[in-house]
């Protein structure tokens, strides 16, 4: 019993992550864009080159933070960036992502009766290359945005969106088809 509440307390801790936001917390917005990757890249992440972090992105999840994420080249996050990773979350090259926008890789099943909130479930989430997120949108797990796609500011995305295509609302629904 008394194990299980210290894993509770600190089960989350990330030391990773604690190192690099130590090493990056005195960075204003828009500055020490590419040091921010270095960093990451530093204690473990997987970082393609030219990726720059405009402020250092919310990474969170339940372990292995460095291993669940992979970030292809020539990626752009603006600030406020969420990424939770309790499962796998690929993205591609040339992907831009806005303010805020969060990715979720997990979530729970709905409970019994007297408690709705029931197991995790975690499914992984993919970005494809040249994608588009505009602020704020709201990427749920198991998700595959297709390459070119692009998510308009605000939108929440429950399934799966097609290549070249853009999508918006609440649920996001395709509203064109891009060349």
């Amino acid at each position: 019993m008394k194990l299980q509440i210290i894993y509770e307390e600190i089960g989350l801790y990330h030391p990773r992550m604690r190192l690099a936001s130590l090493l990056t917390f005195p960075l204003p917005y828009y500055v020490g864009c590419r040091w921010r990757v270095k960093v990451l890249r530093l204690v473990g992440f997987q970082i393609g080159k030219g990726t720059t972090f405009f402020g250092m992105p919310s990474i969170t999840g339940m372990k292995n933070l460095h291993l669940n994420l992979k970030i292809g080249e020539n990626c752009i996050f603006n600030y406020g960036c969420k990424l939770e990773v309790g499962e796998k979350l690929t993205v591609g090259s040339f992907v831009s992502f806005g303010h805020e926008v969060m990715i979720l890789t997990s979530t729970h099943e709905i409970g019994e009766k007297d408690q709705r909130l029931g197991p995790i479930v975690a499914k992984p989430v993919t970005v494809e290359n040249g994608c588009w997120l505009g602020s704020r949108s709201l990427i749920l797990p198991g998700v595959t945005i297709g390459a070119g796609a692009v998510v308009a500011a605000g939108s929440v995305v429950i399934k799966d969106v097609p290549s070249n295509t853009l999508v918006a609302g609440t649920p996001a629904t395709i509203k064109k088809y891009l060349d």
